[in-house]
């Protein structure tokens, strides 16, 4: 049985708000159940301790049936807490240079939506078969994921310019046989 006071981590606050109660015992929904995974996988991005907790505290409340229904139930006041938290945590983080990152492997550019919103977001590196060129595909929520040190080096901007043809800074193609060996484009290089 898990202790929810050792099972706490130095952000205290997320576990305090839920305490158990001797009202009706109730599953979360189907809909609530989503959104708690949901919420505890954006937090696994952002968090990864934090998110361990968390998982740990919504099985002790599964296994010992012990969640509680309707708005001012545990299983709202829990869901409430958690998006409150990865609120909290994503304003807190710094937002990423627009460019080129690598994660696990895989190439992301990470770009500002040009329409609409105006926020940060990551797409994709899909490589296209031989002779095609690469696309990027919108990968949603990897931009929470990505951190300053994925950011691409330079050794490997040189080695993904030369594959595909692409500036490591800004995504866009290189024409230039000079830029495409350096893979950085001479106004993005200009302004390292």
């Amino acid at each position: 049985m898990i202790d929810t006071m050792t099972a706490r981590t130095s952000n205290e606050d997320l576990l305090d708000l839920v305490p158990d109660t001797e009202e009706p015992k109730v599953a979360p929904s189907p809909k609530q159940r989503a959104l708690i995974e949901k919420l505890t996988d954006e937090l696994r991005g952002l968090d990864a301790d934090l998110a361990k907790a968390a998982s740990e505290y919504t099985a002790h409340m599964d296994t010992h049936n012990l969640w509680t229904p309707g708005r001012e139930g545990n299983i709202s006041r829990w869901i409430d807490r958690l998006i409150s938290k990865v609120r909290e945590l994503k304003a807190a983080m710094p937002e990423l240079e627009d460019g080129m990152y690598v994660l696990d492997g895989v190439i992301f550019k990470v770009q500002h939506a040009v329409h609409g919103s105006g926020k940060q977001y990551a797409k994709r590196l899909v490589p296209g078969a031989p002779g095609e060129r690469a696309t990027f595909e919108y990968a949603p929520g990897v931009v929470n994921r990505l951190r300053p040190e994925h950011r691409m080096t330079m050794d490997q901007a040189r080695e993904f310019g030369a594959l595909y043809g692409t500036c490591c800074q800004c995504g866009r193609v290189l024409t230039n046989e000079d830029s495409i060996e350096a893979g950085i484009g001479p106004i993005c290089a200009s302004k390292l």
